[in-house]
């Protein structure tokens, strides 16, 4: 059976409640294409407490089920409140926490003009996961693992919270990174991506048993959507999926979920899922009319958008719905499309030309925008400018497109007259290149403390107060 799994993790952290053994995210995370999650992946890394006396497992578990204390709220400051999820197949367990606030102190510090950060927490290390915007508040998740292992070693805690200070939600899994242990010690239970709009939350959970030679014998994908409210009680899937629907070895990585529809890039095997309530349906994949790996994705209601990227060829943008299938929406007869985006008023994209002979850079690249439809025939492109300089990836929102620079800067574009502002990223500040969100003020990114290559942090940019206007 195959042992590579193709999911989204950022933080080879660890922390134990109820479960005594894990899996290192390691061996997950080197599959994870080129979106930056390797990167962050090796900015987090710490060492075994072998010492760890299982005596404290038991009696962890033995409070979770007893509704008392966690024996480890001592050391946190406080008590999670671990439950544990319904409908985890196979005996395994994923727990939620009914108190998350415990696990993530929301408070913002200043990191220069104009710009905000995470404060950073002693208890934990921690990656960025996930960003999006929605009613005008930001929202991120981020996965956590105990910096201290005097008192924990195992699992991962990820943690979703908003720029108002509110956590929603909080999820202990069993891959254990820097205490636990490999897929040959028996299970990988994982809470994968996330995402979300109009006051609803995507997520999924995967659950598998291996053969103890780091072969699947059991695999799982489990597909949550609920409101926030929901988030602190336990769900239910939406939708399960075990093979042959997803085959061994495949992952759902970047996540997004509307009022009504989840959707998720499923790799390697280079199709993208749709979920509606108990319904879902592939699109794209070898023998469609949009054959090639999905990237980008974008979902604007029911109707989802993506790059399908033929390696060494043509990158095109596709789209489709639960009920269609998936088909071209724009492509070029000698250029490739990067960059897209939406906000469900505008769509937005850059047409690349001439690249070099790896294909990683282009000789000219130009932002285009087009006011939003699905109709690729009544779709009207207009050219924003020649003068594009960010990177292959961008966010829209409000008539502007913002991209993580060619220099390591963050770019704002308008797309009504095609000005151009910048923040210039002070040197040794690692920041992006993910956009996490775009609000009506604001830019934000993940980035990593330079002092503490350990603590992954939300950089906040005012638009008006850090960026300026470049001639």
């Amino acid at each position: 059976m195959a042992s590579m799994l193709f999911f989204g993790t950022s933080c080879s952290c660890g922390y134990n409640a109820h479960q005594s053994v894990g899996a290192d995210t390691g061996t997950a995370d080197a599959a994870i294409d080129a979106h930056g999650d390797a990167a962050r992946d090796s900015n987090v890394d710490a060492s075994h407490d072998a010492s760890r006396d299982s005596s404290i497992d038991a009696a962890r578990d033995a409070a979770i089920d007893a509704h008392t204390t966690d024996p480890d709220a001592e050391f946190l400051g406080c008590d999670p409140g671990w439950r544990p999820m319904p409908s985890i197949p196979d005996g395994l367990e994923v727990l939620y926490a009914e108190n998350p606030g415990c696990l993530l102190n929301v408070e913002w510090v200043s990191c220069g003009i104009g710009c905000l950060r995470l404060i950073e927490d002693a208890r934990f290390q921690r990656a960025v996961d996930d960003g999006w915007s929605d009613n005008d508040l930001g929202f991120f998740s981020i996965v956590e693992g105990i910096k201290d292992r005097r008192a924990v070693h195992n699992g991962r805690i990820k943690v979703i919270a908003s720029t108002d200070g509110r956590v929603h939600a909080a999820f202990l899994d069993n891959v254990g990174g820097v205490g636990g242990h490999s897929l040959t010690d028996g299970f990988l239970v994982a809470v994968g991506r996330s995402g979300g709009n109009h006051g609803s939350v995507g997520f999924s959970i995967f659950a598998g048993r291996t053969d103890g030679h780091g072969g699947f014998v059991t695999f799982h994908h489990l597909i949550y959507q609920t409101p926030l409210a929901a988030l602190r009680s336990p769900i239910e899937p939406m939708v399960r999926l075990d093979p042959p629907d997803v085959p061994v070895g495949n992952g759902l990585q970047f996540v997004h979920a509307s009022a009504t529809t989840f959707t998720a890039e499923v790799q390697p095997l280079a199709k993208m899922l749709v979920v509606e309530g108990t319904r879902w349906r592939w699109l794209g994949g070898r023998g469609s009319a949009t054959p090639y790996v999905p990237q980008e994705s974008v979902l604007v209601g029911h109707q989802v958008f993506w790059l399908d990227w033929a390696e060494g060829s043509k990158v095109r943008i596709a789209h489709g719905n639960m009920e269609t299938d998936g088909e071209v929406f724009r492509e070029l007869p000698d250029g490739d499309i990067l960059g897209l985006a939406s906000d469900g008023q505008d769509l937005a994209w850059v047409q690349a030309y001439e690249p070099d002979v790896l294909g990683n850079s282009y000789a000219r690249m130009e932002l285009w925008t087009a006011p939003y439809t699905a109709d690729a025939a009544s779709l009207r492109p207009r050219l924003v400018t020649t003068h594009y300089h960010g990177n292959n990836g961008g966010v829209l929102r409000n008539h502007h497109y913002v991209s993580f620079g060619q220099e390591r800067d963050s770019l704002e574009y308008s797309l009504d007259d095609g000005s151009e502002r910048r923040w210039d990223n002070p040197v040794g500040a690692l920041v992006g290149p993910t956009v996490l969100w775009l609000g009506l003020d604001e830019v934000a990114y993940d980035g990593v403390l330079p002092s503490d290559p350990g603590q992954g942090t939300v950089v906040r940019l005012s638009i008006a107060d850090a960026y300026h206007a470049v001639p």
